[in-house]
This record gives structure tokens, sequence and C-alpha cells, in this order.
């Protein structure tokens, strides 16, 4: 029998605009951290060394971006794939309000970086992913052959959940681009 690879696909590596949003004030209180207090992110090192004690050979490391602007570039995702190339593929995120721009920096990262896929968290925009400004970047997608990540199910942080119900939005996707990979 050979050796399981285990292959993470739906992880970040924090920056310190990440782990200090607001958004996440709940989830710290959930945890007994103390809210406001500024957090440094762990070091890159450190979430590697999480996935070896996991076992996860490979991952697929996203940016994250709303309306407010980039969270986790997709720059600094770029970077973190340069450090450990053999661990680590980029998913881009996007400035979903902008469609022709969103579309253009998909193939961008996806042509140029090598970027593996396209993340929309849609709670971060509280759109559900039926909403026109997404079917460009589903047509992208499918141009290029890359997935589109979606967050199906609760939010973690006290956001909408809704627009993350799998029917009936997720199968009106599939319906309407049947070639679409959809994660």
């Amino acid at each position: 029998m050979s050796e399981k690879r285990i292959i993470d696909v739906w992880m970040q590596h924090p920056t310190k605009k990440f782990i200090n949003h607001p958004m996440f004030s709940s989830l710290r209180r959930w945890n007994k951290e103390e809210v406001g207090k500024e957090t440094e992110p762990p070091l890159l090192a450190q979430t590697i060394a999480a996935m070896d004690e996991a076992g996860i050979e490979k991952g697929l490391i996203c940016s994250w971006q709303n309306h407010e602007g980039e969270l986790i570039a997709n720059a600094d995702v770029a970077d973190f794939v340069n450090q450990y190339p053999n661990r680590l593929a980029g998913i881009a995120s996007v400035p979903l309000h902008k469609p022709v721009q969103a579309v253009k920096e998909l193939r961008n990262w996806v042509k140029n970086y090598g970027f593996k896929g396209l993340r929309i968290v849609q709670w971060h925009w509280n759109l559900p992913p039926t909403n026109p400004y997404y079917y460009p970047l589903y047509v992208e997608c499918a141009a290029l052959e890359v997935p589109i990540c979606l967050q199906v199910g609760h939010t973690g942080p006290l956001m909408p959940s809704e627009v993350g119900r799998p029917i009936p939005y997720i199968d009106q996707i599939a319906i309407d681009f049947p070639n679409l990979k959809i994660v």
C-alpha cells in the first residue's frame, strides 16, 4: 500500500492585518483571548511545522479580499509560495465588486505566478454566489481551467451565513457552468 498524500485545500497564513481584523473578535472571545490586543502573526515556518505535525504534504494557501481590500494579499501568498515551493501553492482572491479588474487580476496571478485557483469567501461580500459579480470570474476560471473555491456553511465570525448555503446557490452555478471546477 502506498503512503497517503494529504493536501489541505483551504488554508491561509495570517498577516498582521488579517489576524487583528475586528471581524475575528468574536472568535478571540470564544477562545478566551484578549480582544483588542494586537497580535503578531506566527512565522511561516510555524505553519509549515504544523503541516508536518498533521501529516499535510501540500497546502493550497489562500489570499483574502473583501470590500475593504486585501487582508492577505496575493503578493503575500506569492512570497509564501516562493519560500516553500514544494509545500505551498497559491490561491488568488480578487475585488469581486470590480469585475473587470477582478478578471484581470485572476488571469495575472494564474498565468504569471502559477496560482492554482480563485477563492471567494461569500460572507465577506454578503453576496450569494449566483450574484452577477461572480459570473465573469466563473467564465475566466473555466477558461483558465482552475477551480473556484467557495465557502459552504456557517461562518466563524459573526457574519450572515445565508450566502454560504449550497442549495440553491452551488447547484445553480453547476447548472450554468457545467465545465467549471467548484470546490
